[in-house]
């Protein structure tokens, strides 16, 4: 009997279940990154759409940690940003404290000029802040100092990218904490911003919930049609195959080679976190057994999976719901996946019957979008219903229901 395991590779990537990969951890995905640079080349800002867990982050840091040359990058997650200012705020302070800028400004004369004027500018805006009596001027915010950055900004030889992660979530914050007009002015502010930069400085956006989705509830979509979309996937089974030997080779594990197949074929949809959960389960499978990993192993891994103490890697598809759509639609959307996670698939007519059940027909195509958009599930035209994207967040929300 053969048995697979590479002494070769092992040393090289740990399997990292939660965190953001970088380093000889990151899976390189070539064509993505790729695809990416290609895009700022071009002249344009980029939208990375994806779910939650595809790999978004990783790629992100991965280009921020080894930028090609004439590249710069500066990663910024703006995530707890509730208003306009703290979001250019959170911008300046990663902007002027990054090993990105830093370096610049040790190396060209005019970059590192136009840094210190912006840190004047910012310790205006700072004092104006504190000086409650005085109404503030409009030169003495950070969405002035801002502007003056990316306006200004251009060593004649370096591109800088601004990532900006969790934008979406961030224009929903202004939208709750502020009112829609807020939320849409803010929009508008940024392409206005984006049109204005330098053609040195770019935007890459992205975010855990879909921006076209969030755009729509407030306004036309033309605040962002100057982004260029591009789509994350999940991996190829060739890529997944790579990622998951790579995984198991690092400590160590036997295996049998057809339990790779059976394995991915199980996990459906092929993103790097689901197999990285499904690897660590392995790993203790096969340190608890010490047996080479066969189709029982990965049945055995994947009960455990769905054991409570994993359901931090799944409670938040739960508990996002209630943030994301309004309490009316909640019953709707809970129905639909209960049924989901319990039939397997459901048609488009059985989907629409459930809508018209709850009143909602008008908002369905809406809903779905944000549901696809994030993750859920999809539309499979082989067999013209709607299923779940990932077998194992299948499994878990159908378990969730039983307990």
């Amino acid at each position: 009997m053969h048995f697979c395991v590479d002494n070769k590779n092992f040393a090289n990537m740990k399997n990292v279940v939660g965190q953001t990969p970088r380093g000889e951890d990151f899976f390189p995905r070539e064509g993505i990154i790729n695809k990416i640079y290609r895009r700022l080349e071009s002249g344009a800002h980029v939208f990375l759409a994806a779910p939650r867990r595809v790999g978004k982050t990783s790629i992100m840091r991965y280009m921020e940690d080894h930028p090609r040359p004439g590249f710069h990058f500066v990663y910024i997650i703006t995530e707890s940003a509730h208003d306009s200012e703290a979001f250019y705020q959170k911008l300046l302070d990663e902007l002027l404290k990054s090993a990105a800028l830093t370096n610049l400004a040790k190396q060209k004369e005019k970059v590192s000029g136009l840094v210190k004027s912006i840190i004047e500018k910012v310790e205006k805006v700072k004092i104006a802040g504190i000086e409650v009596n005085l109404q503030r001027k409009a030169a003495e915010t950070y969405q002035a100092a801002f502007e003056k950055f990316i306006a200004e900004y251009n060593d004649g030889e370096n591109m800088l990218v601004i990532m900006v992660d969790e934008f979406p979530q961030t224009v929903e914050n202004i939208k709750i904490k502020h009112g829609e007009a807020e939320a849409q002015t803010f929009l508008r502010l940024n392409r206005e911003q984006r049109q204005q930069a330098n053609q040195n400085v770019r935007f890459i956006y992205t975010g855990s919930i879909g921006l076209p989705a969030v755009v729509k509830k407030l306004t036309s979509t033309s605040v962002i049609n100057d982004l260029n979309v591009v789509d994350i996937l999940p991996l190829t089974p060739e890529e997944a195959e790579d990622l998951t030997q790579r995984l198991l080779n690092r400590y160590q594990v036997k295996y049998k080679p057809e339990m790779v197949g059976y394995l991915l074929s199980k996990i459906k949809w092929l993103i790097p976190f689901h197999i990285q959960l499904a690897a660590q389960e392995l790993i203790d499978v096969f340190e608890t057994t010490n047996q080479p990993l066969d189709e029982a192993s990965v049945d055995r891994a994947f009960a455990q999976l769905l054991n409570v103490r994993n359901d931090i890697y799944f409670e938040h598809y739960y508990t996002r719901l209630e943030l994301a759509f309004p309490k009316s639609q909640h019953g709707f959307i809970t129905m639909l996946l209960d049924r989901l996670a319990k039939q397997d698939s459901l048609s488009q007519d059985a989907v629409n019957a459930l809508a018209a059940e709850h009143q909602l027909s008008d908002s369905l195509e809406a809903i779905l979008e944000a549901l696809v958009y994030d993750g859920y599930f999809h539309f499979d035209k082989s067999i013209n219903a709607y299923r779940f994207n990932s077998y194992l967040l299948q499994s878990w929300w159908d378990k969730k229901n039983l307990r």
